[in-house]
């Protein structure tokens, strides 16, 4: 065959092979940035070009954009009496969208993780709080770093208190014993482009201590700042074991007195930690929270839309059989001087009756997510595992997710142990900083065993409760009723075990 003739027929496929092919720089700007991070992190084995473009600053930050442009997505896990932990998202653009699942950690036990409240670019602080190990995921990829052990803390080694509802949280009980009192978050000092994970605990000798790690280094160190003394004592006791809230590069802890050292247990302390300086601060908090309100509380803190939120509920004083509650949502500018105002209102008894009920039920622990649609709906995670949606234009409160809408769990765990099983997620390719190779394994902690859920869709079902072995053991004849589940025959310990609310008596 002619030489002349071969080269012109491989020329002339190529210049069609070209003229069919997209520029890379649209594939992988214009395409795969607009891919979930999980499928687009498994794009870069197609072929070097990919994977050095996926894995490119400019790529992540291009992907992570398009990410923050799109609707909220909700991070979840649903609590087991096993091993393992396996952690999903769900998009609230609609309701009955499907949820896919992220992963699944083998030997981390559901029962007592604790997440940060919200991602810190893309990664999140996961804690095993029963052992005290300390793990930062990216849960879009799965690449995860274990934080070298930390100095232990004192715990609680009574057994959890057996009161009426005692699954519901409360800052003075221990949802599990041995109970830990320390507290950990995940912040950005974006002066060294570090990350950092904060802990602040009490130790053996009731002393409360601040140690810093910074992702990627050898280990733990005291913080720079001088941790403060309390105008009170017992603070052991409300290290309730909740990550702390990050907003703007500081931590902030909701600190609760006891009523037996001769202060209003109603007013509460707000401790706050910079990242970049690691110094301490007080914030007050709002005086009486409102004279519009009964039984006034803060309960809880969050972020919300980039400002420091305080949920409080009490009782209107229109009503004085104080069957009627009201939520308030307050959020704090660090001005000069600093203040607070009211963000939000939501009056139960203004709502329609079955969304009133539920609400209701809900009070406990009600924490505000974000918000959507131009800032006029807030999203509120419950600790029944539910989010609903309010907007204060119309004064209406929408359920739009339900955990048990697309996973099963106990009913012995329809109620988080501690605190809420919902957070915000956000989709990255960002690897997380390793700990030093060099660290001996003596300090690196336990290896998790990972197993990536290829986005594996999960779409809304039936709900299907099932028991627990333990609530098998000690009690038989359940059926599940359109208002709850219904208790045929009982016993005093399976009333112990079970969230009393789940009865119908």
């Amino acid at each position: 065959m002619d030489t002349t003739a071969t080269s012109l027929a491989e020329s002339t496929i190529t210049m069609s092979d070209s003229e069919q092919r997209l520029p890379d720089d649209l594939v992988t700007d214009e395409i795969l940035t607009r891919l979930p991070a999980a499928t687009a992190a498994r794009f870069r084995e197609v072929c070097r070009a990919w994977n050095a473009a996926i894995t490119s600053n400019h790529f992540v930050a291009a992907q992570a954009r398009r990410a923050a442009a799109r609707q909220p997505e909700i991070l979840f896990f649903p609590p087991a009496e096993g091993p393992s932990t396996s952690f999903y998202t769900c998009s609230l653009t609609q309701t009955g969208a499907a949820s896919r699942k992220l992963l699944t950690v083998g030997n981390l036990a559901a029962e007592y993780v604790v997440l940060s409240r919200r991602p810190c670019h893309g990664f999140t602080l996961v804690r095993d709080a029963r052992s005290s190990e300390h793990f930062v995921f990216n849960l879009s990829t799965g690449d995860h770093a274990v934080l070298p052990r930390c100095e232990p803390a004192k715990t609680f080694r009574v057994p959890t208190f057996q009161l009426p509802y005692h699954s519901r949280f409360h800052p003075t009980m221990a949802p599990w014993a041995p109970f830990e009192f320390s507290s950990t978050g995940l912040g950005f000092d974006p002066a060294t482009g570090e990350h950092k994970v904060v802990r602040l605990f009490a130790n053996w000798k009731t002393k409360l201590k601040c140690q810093v790690h910074t992702l990627g280094s050898r280990g733990w160190r005291p913080c720079a700042g001088v941790v403060p003394s309390l105008p009170w004592p017992g603070l052991m006791k409300y290290l309730s074991g909740l990550p702390p809230v990050v907003v703007g590069g500081s931590f902030y802890w909701l600190l609760w007195p006891h009523s037996n050292v001769g202060v209003d247990p109603h007013d509460p302390l707000i401790l706050s930690f910079s990242v970049a300086d690691e110094r301490f601060g007080w914030v007050r908090t709002p005086p009486r929270v409102s004279m519009r309100l009964r039984n006034h509380r803060i309960r809880h803190l969050a972020e919300l839309d980039g400002s420091l939120c305080a949920v409080a509920y009490g009782v209107p004083r229109r009503f004085h059989g104080g069957e009627e509650r009201l939520i308030e949502l307050l959020t704090w500018t660090p001005s000069s001087p600093p203040s607070w105002k009211t963000r939000c209102r939501i009056d139960l008894a203004t709502l329609p009756n079955p969304v009133r009920d539920e609400l209701d039920n809900e009070l406990h622990i009600i924490v505000p997510l974000c918000t959507t649609t131009g800032g006029k709906v807030v999203l509120l995670a419950t600790g029944h595992h539910k989010v609903f949606a309010y907007d204060a234009a119309r004064n209406t409160v929408e359920k739009v997710f339900s955990m048990d809408d697309y996973v099963d769990f106990p009913v012995c765990h329809s109620e988080a142990r501690l605190h809420i099983n919902i957070c915000l997620h956000e989709e990255c390719l960002a690897a997380v900083p390793k700990v030093a190779p060099d660290v001996d394994a003596c300090v690196e902690g336990k290896r998790l065993q990972v197993k990536l859920g290829c986005a594996a869709v999960v779409g809304r079902r039936e709900k299907h409760r099932r028991l627990c072995e333990k609530c098998a053991a000690l009690g038989h004849g359940y059926k599940c009723v359109a208002s709850g589940w219904e208790q045929m025959t009982w016993t005093a310990e399976l009333r112990d075990h079970l969230p009393l609310r789940q009865y119908i008596c």
